[in-house]
């Protein structure tokens, strides 16, 4: 049994290759010439992201009573308008 050797020693002194280049909605923007290179492609794709979240945002503040849209007078004369008659 002393003389059992193996091979993955010498396999683990191999490198993975890394993967150069865009990928995804990244090429396919620079492949449509939507951008030059990834970093362009990067930067348009974060712009999405910010506009997406200002919506976002901007929906659920309005959902979730972000505001009035009438004023004091108007609330009046709605009041006014739907109280029974004495």
């Amino acid at each position: 049994m002393d003389n059992v050797t193996f091979d993955s020693e010498a396999n683990l002194a191999q490198t993975v290759p890394t993967q150069k280049g865009a990928g995804g909605i990244t090429a396919w923007l620079i492949a449509k010439k939507v951008a030059k290179d990834e970093s362009q492609a990067n930067y348009i794709l974060l712009g999405i992201l910010v506009v997406c979240i200002l919506v976002t945002g901007f929906a659920l503040m309005n959902l979730f009573g972000g505001g009035s849209t009438i004023d004091a007078e108007e609330r009046m004369r709605l009041q006014q308008a739907t109280q029974p008659p004495r």
